[in-house]
Order: C-alpha cells, then sequence, then structure tokens
C-alpha cells in the first residue's frame, strides 16, 4: 500500500472494499487514515525505451558517443563494470574494436548525463536514467531508458509552449501518456527501443523541462484516454486548417478509428463535406471567423513553387508540367496526386509523402496576416489546392495554398490552448476531439 497524502478527483475512489477490481489488471491501492480510498491501473510497464537520434534527427546512429556528469558515472559492460569520475568524459567510437557487434555498454549515474556534440533546440541536452550504447552493423545507438512519466515530462515540454493555458498542457499531457502506452502495448516490433526521440513519435527532450508542463504531467498521471476499455491511438498535431479529417489517412478502416472523425474545428462542431474542388478552393482560400485558429500564422499559408525544385523531388519524369489532386480524404485533405511531366507521369499516395514531394528549404512560405517564412523540408499540411501558371519568362510555376500544421488527425495543439483560454477543462477539450472517449 501507499500512502497519498491527496487523492487526485480523476481516481476511483472507494467507499469500500467491495468495489475492488482485482484479477483482470495491476492496480496501485491508495490508503488514507487507515482506509481505502482509491485504485489506479497500474500498466504492466512503468519504463520505455528512447532511441536518441543524431543532430536534425537526421539519422537513428551515431559514430561516436561523447558523455559526461557531474556525478560519477558506472561503466557496465556484460559483467565488467567501472567508474567514470565526475566531469570526465567517457567516450566510444564505432571504430573501437573491443566493442563488438551487438554487445552494448550500459551508463548509469545519480546525475544527468550530457552527451557531448548532440545538438537539440535547448543546446546540449542531459539524459536521467540509463543510458545504453549498442553497436550494430558497425554504427551506434544510443538508447534512453527512463520511467514513462518522467518521460512525459520532457514531451510536453518539446511539444507544446510553456505559457499554454494549463488545461491545455493537462490534455497534451493525457494525449502524449495515451499515445505512449498505446505504442508499448501495440508495437512489439522493437527490440532495442520502443521509440524516437522525434516526429516520428513523440518529440522526446528537444526543450528542457519547465514548471508548468511538469504540473501538467503530476496532475493528470496516469490518466489516460479509451474506447471500449481499449487504448486509444491518441494523435495530436500543431494547427488546424478549421477542418479534421479521420483515421483512414493512415491507410486503414477509419471504422479501426471510430474516435477519430472528420469535422468542423469551430466553436460549434460540425459536419462539413466538400463536393467539388470548388467547394474545397474557396474554403481554403477563405477565413472562418468562428475557427479558434483563424489568427494563427499556419492556418491559412501560400508557397511559389516551380518544376526545377520540385524535380529534385520528384525525378525521371523530365520537366513538370502540371500536378493534379485526384483523391481528397475526409475534410479535403489530399491523399493522391498526379504530377505530369514532359517525359511521363508520376503518382504520389499518402499525405506524408504529398508534403515532402512539394515542400523544399529553398522557396518562400507566406503565412497568415502575410507575414514571411523560410521555406520547409515538407508542406505545412496536405489541407492544399495547387494552381500551375506560367511566369513572364515562359517558366512553368505552380502557387500552392494550403490550411494548418500537422496531419490534422486528433486534437490540434494551438485549438486546445484556445479552448482552454476560453475556459474549457482539459476534459471537455479531449471530448471535443476524441468521440465517445473514456478519460480513466
Amino acid at each position: 500500500m501507499i500512502q497519498a497524502p491527496n487523492i487526485a478527483t480523476n481516481y476511483l475512489v472507494l467507499a469500500d472494499t467491495n468495489r475492488v477490481n482485482v484479477g483482470d489488471n495491476k492496480y496501485n491501492f491508495y490508503v488514507e487514515n487507515g482506509k481505502l480510498q482509491a485504485q489506479v491501473n497500474a500498466y504492466e510497464t512503468n519504463n520505455i525505451r528512447v532511441l536518441v537520434m543524431n543532430n536534425n534527427y537526421e539519422k537513428a546512429y551515431h559514430h561516436t558517443i561523447s558523455l559526461t556528469s557531474t556525478a560519477d558515472m558506472t561503466i557496465t559492460k556484460n559483467l565488467d563494470t567501472k567508474k567514470v569520475p565526475k566531469g570526465e568524459v567517457f567516450l566510444v567510437s564505432r571504430l573501437e574494436e573491443s566493442l563488438s557487434n551487438g554487445e552494448k555498454i550500459t551508463v548509469e549515474s545519480n546525475a544527468p548525463i550530457k552527451v557531448n556534440g548532440l545538438e537539440r533546440g535547448q543546446g546540449t541536452p542531459t539524459y536521467t536514467g540509463k543510458l545504453e550504447i549498442i553497436k550494430k552493423d558497425n554504427v551506434l545507438y544510443l538508447v534512453n531508458e527512463l520511467d514513462i512519466e518522467t518521460y512525459l515530462k520532457h514531451v510536453v515540454s518539446s511539444e507544446v509552449p510553456k505559457d499554454y493555458n494549463i488545461e491545455a498542457l493537462k490534455a497534451q499531457a493525457i494525449c502524449a501518456r495515451t499515445y505512449a502506452y498505446s505504442h508499448l502495448a501495440n508495437n512489439k516490433e522493437l527490440n532495442d527501443y520502443n521509440v524516437d526521440d522525434s516526429v516520428n513519435y513523440q518529440v522526446y527532450n528537444n526543450y528542457p523541462r519547465n514548471e508548468n508542463t511538469d504540473r501538467a504531467v503530476d496532475e493528470t498521471r496516469g490518466i489516460v484516454l479509451k474506447y471500449n476499455g481499449e487504448l486509444i491511438n491518441a494523435l495530436f498535431y500543431s494547427t488546424s486548417a478549421g477542418v479534421s479529417t479521420d483515421g483512414s489517412i493512415w491507410g486503414k478502416p477509419a471504422s479501426q478509428y471510430p474516435y477519430l472523425n472528420s469535422h468542423s474545428l469551430t466553436y460549434e462542431k460540425k459536419d462539413i463535406v466538400f463536393n467539388s474542388e470548388e467547394e474545397f478552393e474557396n474554403f481554403i482560400l477563405s477565413k472562418q471567423e468562428d475557427a479558434y485558429e483563424k489568427d494563427y500564422p499556419y492556418y491559412r499559408w501560400n508557397i511559389k513553387t516551380n518544376s526545377k525544385i520540385l524535380e529534385n523531388r520528384i525525378s525521371g519524369i523530365g520537366e513538370i508540367k502540371d500536378i493534379i489532386i485526384t483523391k481528397r480524404g475526409k475534410g479535403g485533405i489530399a491523399e493522391s496526386i498526379k504530377v505530369i511531366g514532359s517525359s511521363g507521369t508520376s503518382v504520389i499516395d499518402g499525405q506524408n509523402n504529398i508534403r515532402y514531394s512539394l515542400g523544399s528549404k529553398d522557396i518562400e512560405l507566406n503565412v497568415n496576416a502575410d507575414k514571411k517564412m523560410q521555406g520547409m523540408d515538407s508542406l505545412p499540411s496536405a489541407y492544399i489546392i495547387i494552381k500551375p501558371k506560367k511566369n513572364d519568362n515562359g517558366e512553368q510555376e505552380f502557387f500552392i495554398y494550403g490550411g494548418g500544421y500537422g496531419h490534422g488527425v486528433g486534437l490540434s495543439q494551438n485549438m486546445a490552448n484556445e479552448m482552454a483560454k476560453s475556459g474549457m477543462s482539459y476534459r471537455q477539450i479531449l471530448e471535443y476531439f476524441y468521440d465517445g472517449v473514456e478519460i480513466k
């Protein structure tokens, strides 16, 4: 039993022991003044293993790994251990002959461990918990193992700004926790790690922890989202275009995600259907005055690109003459495009592939309120229309108009913040984005 001076209102408070659930799950039981007060689902695993990628998240592996700590580090290889005094560097190279392929080195310390030379948004990051260096195929992989609640504090602080309303931060914390546990439960194929630290999963330790995001994780401890008793896929993204899509954009039937549906993302949640290209074009070129995010930069944006830039991503079909959106998903998101070139055509399926194929850091991005931003490796979203036009020199150009930032499924982080500022609780926010879920 764990003595708990404060019982969170989200726990199941028990009047008597006849309501205790035994046998089907693992639980922590909380007592106060000698009486059983609450039970909380204790998931089978409390730890998560995070692959730490290299600079700019370009590769999963490293050629060298250099570690330091403000306390002694304990280094374990096979059954042998040694101490590295505080402040001294522990360096491992992929060329080190004493480390064979498949072997690993474990590094632990009572203080955070700095990965020298690694760059993140915060500068050079430090890691709590345990670090493992694994050699495979003559390169090094770095894995950070730590408890999930601490992991979430590094995720929430990296995913959303610390000055978000606390109710929005709580909603984000619950989504992140649900995502982590769901991934652990349903993805067994990764032997050495569970997730990586990039947008492939959830961004981890890109920015340092802070008081507000720590509070959001602590005050929602153990709370997850379920549908019919099962953990949901609690997807989230940055900014909406004023409409959501459903789970079918990932290539599976929408029926597998009954809690992820397409609807307007406005003060009044309502169904929205585009029956023609003209209807969607009118939508994406306009601003909905009842949209929570209408004044956010990425709510509406546009770029101008050309055949030469596009050929860097779409090759083998000659000079690009036209791009046609051939299939849209719910909410108008582009799911398939046909690219017509001087010597052939190419079909690109999937919103991620479309965004990457049409994106470039070499082009300027014009965003809401006539601001200009640096181009991006991928388009902000696939809620787009494309208009080809010849310039005065006869060169083929393409004007792409779009809305939102992200895949458009699940919770919009900026909208959640606006909802929280208007007085909505984290429960109301989550119930808006995920239909029919249990928050428990």
